[in-house]
């Protein structure tokens, strides 16, 4: 995005003037280079209450400036950005742009950019503006310099909800109203933010379960969960299948519509949603970060049919979009390899798997992402990835942690010194209403460690080398055997060799069956939690039609708010 930065060096107060609009949501990104940093941010017309509700004018509800500078008592830097008017949160499904009276609110979305940063400098910002009113102020720090021997720390998570959401904190559980902004911070992702350890979050689809939830009620609550790491920390995101479609695909483009759009090569550097505005392409991005060039892919263009519209045309499966993503992926790579003197690792992400073993989705799911949606290799992502030497592939959408081998047509490498192929690793237990699942399928030799235990990823990248990768588990105290925050794997990745895979060394065994499998439902059995209380206790697993979540929602937050009645809009029929 392009902002507008004056020469002029102001210093204004840091004080928040409350006008009515200020600025809820905020979510800190990484902007385009290294010395920029994206802001997001929502604004309502009436915040004094909860859920926020009122209806925002295209011209009103806030302004779009981030001020900051690196004491809190003088912001001397300024930068406008823009906003656009979100109308979608609806009672029913007919509310669009040209209804909208029908529609339960509207209200604003802003993205600013702070930049011309320092590495490894920790400034501070406030979003909003003189006339409707500022936020508090914030402080982040941007990244290290790793010319300079700095080491990066990223956590990644997957299939975040707005409660249940036990990867936060300690002390997260499912109830409504307890947005999981823990008392406890000894340990989960909020602690790992307010250390000032972490250099970016990652989440890797499905976010707040659902944003559309409930008029977009469920969405705030998620947004206002995740501020204590949005607001200082970037938070860098891809694109679930609960965000597939509708309005929750609009308020996910909207929303974070800070992230670094470069679609570049084809000219696809926006998207139009259900929203009806023009809005950056979030589907699919890359950005460089230190040593490693991130790519964000949409894995639903595989296989949903979104009545959205990108570039003024209907899109399908094997559409303009799909073709689109892929010839912009090939050719980032390639521009990738050509720099990995900056940027040695290439990591993707996206949401559903390449590789995984728990259930269903691991077979022909997971072989239309691999070998295209004609089975053939054509628009795969297996063969693209091997030729251009990709070093991970990280996703959600299934609820649990696997790590493979390097792996290439279900061949292993079983070590990860040196890889012949990709990484493909899951980690979708981040914890949310809808839980996770037992193994139903037996573990293959290219899978090292795999678990349903509740937790997140954490990538320490400590030269062009060498990556050390964990698994952190954050089962709350009614799963017994493994402590919040313990380590449940950990291994080095060690790549000398940066560039495309070499055929001749492709993995070409099966490999033996040495991995570890982690399933928590069988040690349940095995210290006599009866299944009906385990129910009982996370309130919605098995609630395989929605319904008791659906009462929940409706009379667990919403009774609690001023007992405000809104009808119900969820996103039916999406699992995972």
């Amino acid at each position: 995005m392009k902002m507008k930065t004056s020469l002029v060096l102001l210093l204004l107060p840091v004080v928040c003037i409350a006008k009515g609009y200020d600025p809820k949501h905020i979510h800190a990104g990484l902007g385009s280079d290294a010395t920029e940093l994206s802001i997001g941010w929502s604004t309502f017309a009436n915040t004094s209450q909860v859920p926020y509700f009122g209806n925002c004018t295209s011209d009103g509800c806030g302004e779009s400036w981030v001020n900051w500078g690196v004491s809190p008592d003088q912001l001397p830097e300024y930068s406008q950005g823009d906003k656009q008017l979100f109308v979608c949160d609806a009672g029913n499904s007919n509310c669009n742009p040209s209804h909208p009276d029908q529609c339960g609110r509207k209200y604003m979305n802003h993205a600013a950019s702070m930049m011309n940063l320092k590495p490894n400098t920790i400034y501070h910002y406030r979003v909003g503006g003189n006339t409707t009113g500022w936020s508090k102020v914030y402080q982040i720090r941007t990244s290290r310099d790793v010319t300079a021997g700095g080491i990066q720390k990223h956590i990644v998570f997957g299939d975040l909800g707005a409660w249940c959401g036990f990867s936060l904190g300690p002390n997260c559980t499912c109830e409504p109203d307890d947005q999981c902004t823990s008392k406890n911070t000894s340990f989960g992702l909020i602690s790992e933010a307010l250390s000032g350890d972490i250099d970016m979050a990652l989440q890797v689809g499905d976010f707040a379960y659902d944003l559309q939830t409930a008029n977009g009620f469920v969405g705030d609550l998620y947004f206002q969960t995740i501020e204590p790491i949005s607001t200082i920390i970037p938070l860098m995101v891809s694109q679930g299948n609960h965000e597939m479609a509708g309005t929750n695909l609009a308020r996910y483009t909207t929303s974070f519509r800070n992230m670094p759009s470069n679609d570049v090569f084809k000219g696809n550097n926006t998207v139009i949603t259900k929203n009806d505005f023009s809005s950056r392409n979030n589907w699919y991005f890359s950005w460089n970060e230190g040593l490693v060039h991130y790519v964000a892919l949409s894995t639903e263009l595989f296989f949903t049919f979104p009545k959205e519209r990108s570039g003024g045309r209907n899109i399908t499966w094997d559409g303009a979009s799909l073709v689109t993503m892929f010839e912009w992926l090939e050719q980032d790579l390639s521009l990738a390899n050509k720099n990995r003197h900056s940027q040695p690792w290439i990591i993707v992400h996206g949401h559903r798997s390449v590789y995984c073993s728990c259930d269903g989705d691991c077979d022909s799911n997971a072989e239309q992402i691999r070998d295209g949606p004609f089975k053939n290799g054509t628009y795969g992502l297996e063969d693209l990835f091997f030729r251009h030497g990709v070093d991970l592939y990280l996703n959600g959408h299934e609820h649990n942690y696997e790590r493979n081998w390097p792996t290439y047509k279900g061949f292993a490498q079983q070590s990860n010194t040196n890889p012949n192929a990709t990484i493909y690793i899951v980690t979708g237990a981040a914890g949310n209403g809808e839980m996770h699942e037992p193994f139903e399928l037996p573990q293959p030799p290219r899978s090292a460690v795999r678990s349903n235990v509740f937790g997140y990823s954490k990538l320490t990248i400590f030269n062009s080398s060498h990556i050390y990768f964990e698994q952190i588990a954050t089962d709350p105290a009614l799963f017994s055997g493994h402590g919040y925050g313990d380590i449940l794997d950990a291994t080095w990745v060690i790549q000398s060799n940066h560039g495309p895979f070499n055929p001749s060394y492709a993995p070409s065994t099966v490999g033996d069956p040495i991995g570890r499998s982690i399933d928590h439902w069988d040690s349940l059995k095995q210290n006599g939690v009866a299944y009906d209380k385990l129910l009982d206790g996370l309130k919605f697993k098995g609630d395989q039609n929605g319904t008791r979540l659906k009462r929940y929602v409706e009379q667990g937050i919403f009774s609690k708010y001023g007992g405000r009645q809104v009808s119900w809009e969820g996103a039916t029929g999406l699992t995972d």
